[in-house]
Parts: structure tokens; C-alpha cells; sequence
């Protein structure tokens, strides 16, 4: 399994991380995931501040009971 750190967004009083992770087998990739952080009391440090939606989701907010 493998990590890395997409993106890191400083959002004032929060930080916002994405990371990704990719497991393999000798045949190959057998899947990837991507996880969103909102680490509270980690912002403040001047950093880009990311966008306010994701891109391509706007308007298309729900749960995930809404997509079932």
C-alpha cells in the first residue's frame, strides 16, 4: 500500500488534507481511495485556501444514503 498527500488547503482556524492510497498485488492495482481531513486547529498557516466546492459537484450535494 502506498500513500501520498494530494492537497493541503489552509481554511483559517482548520486545515483541509487530501490523501490518496493505492494498494497493489504482484497482478496489479487492486484499488485506490482518496480520503478529505478537516484537521480543526491546524490553519492559520498563510497556505492556499482550496476551493469553497468541489469541482464538478456544485449543486450536486448530498449523502450518501441520497445516491443509494
Amino acid at each position: 500500500m502506498s500513500d501520498r498527500i494530494t492537497e493541503v488547503w489552509d481554511r483559517g482556524k482548520a486545515a483541509v488534507v487530501g490523501v490518496e492510497s493505492l494498494a497493489r498485488a504482484a497482478e496489479g492495482d487492486l484499488f485506490r481511495t482518496h480520503a478529505t481531513l478537516f484537521v480543526r486547529g491546524a490553519g492559520g498557516f498563510r497556505g492556499e485556501q482550496g476551493r469553497s466546492t468541489l469541482e464538478g459537484d456544485a449543486g450536486q450535494r448530498g449523502s450518501l444514503r441520497d445516491s443509494c
